[in-house]
């Protein structure tokens, strides 16, 4: 943890990806990406992957939400 604040970016990324899968926070507008549901159904590991290893703030959005 040598940069705090890249860490702190890190775990407020991954907050915001946990909490907007599948629509469920519905924040897009400070979605850095927004992914869609495409066929290989990857898109959480993807958004965890962004936030975690790069503080990327990334939501997913299901094209089936329901």
């Amino acid at each position: 943890m040598a940069d705090l604040a890249a860490y702190t970016t890190r775990i407020n990324a991954t907050n915001f990806a946990l909490a907007n899968d599948d629509g469920s926070g519905g924040d897009y507008a400070h979605a850095d990406v927004v992914l869609v549901r495409g066929i290989a159904g990857r898109q959480d590991t993807t958004c965890l992957y962004l936030a975690l290893q790069y503080g990327v703030f990334a939501a997913k959005l299901s094209a089936h939400r329901g």
